[in-house]
């Protein structure tokens, strides 16, 4: 997606919902407003990794819920997002099944068991694939990334943790397929906004 086709579709009078930029922090806010800072240290003890991790919740389905920490945030890097995350015991989903128009992703499971939720969204279709420790998976971006919209879920037997990572681009969409929603994100000077909008609302531009 061009950055040009970012702004038109920014700019467009669809009805958007609207969330507070303050609580980003607490929670994965869809309207995000971050300012650039110039980072304190390159190293992160494992000591400080471990004590920084904060729940997290999805503003579309409290449910989906895990604690997180932004290890590429503490240090200063931009061009990409680095997070260590721990999906709690009894079967909990990490966040809601997603694909990136842009941004490409990538997992590392670190400890424990549990499944990679994968929705086709070519085909309506969804199932679960196990992951365990040692087990790499990757989304790139674009059109065909619809196939794999993903989400994590943890076990019955215990909790599910991994390193994840992707890239940061200028202009991305995030197509909520089971919830017919899209996340516009525009990056500019440091700062990251979105709209979301129902998928009904985006059309085919001439």
């Amino acid at each position: 997606m061009s950055s040009l086709l970012g702004k038109q579709l920014l700019r467009s009078s669809v009805r958007v919902a609207a969330f507070p930029s303050s609580t980003y922090r607490g929670s994965p806010s869809l309207v995000r407003h971050l300012s650039a800072k110039a980072p304190s240290t390159f190293l992160l003890p494992s000591n400080t990794i471990s004590s920084s991790l904060k729940p997290v919740s999805h503003p579309l389905d409290p449910t989906a819920h895990r604690l997180t920490v932004s290890l590429g945030d503490a240090v200063g890097l931009t061009q990409q997002g680095i997070h260590l995350t721990r999906i709690p015991t009894g079967e909990t989903r990490s966040t809601i099944p997603h694909w990136h128009s842009a941004e490409e992703e990538w997992f590392y499971i670190l400890e424990g068991k549990g499944y990679a939720v994968i929705i086709d969204d070519t085909e309506g279709t969804q199932r679960e694939v196990e992951v365990e420790k040692g087990d790499f998976l990757g989304f790139p971006g674009g059109f065909e990334a619809r196939r794999f919209a993903h989400a994590f879920r943890s076990s019955k037997e215990g909790e599910l943790v991994y390193l994840c990572g992707g890239t940061r681009v200028d202009t991305d969409a995030v197509h909520y397929p089971d919830k017919d929603k899209v996340l516009l994100i525009h990056r500019r000077d440091g700062k990251t906004q979105g709209i979301l909008v129902g998928d009904a609302n985006l059309k085919p531009m001439s």
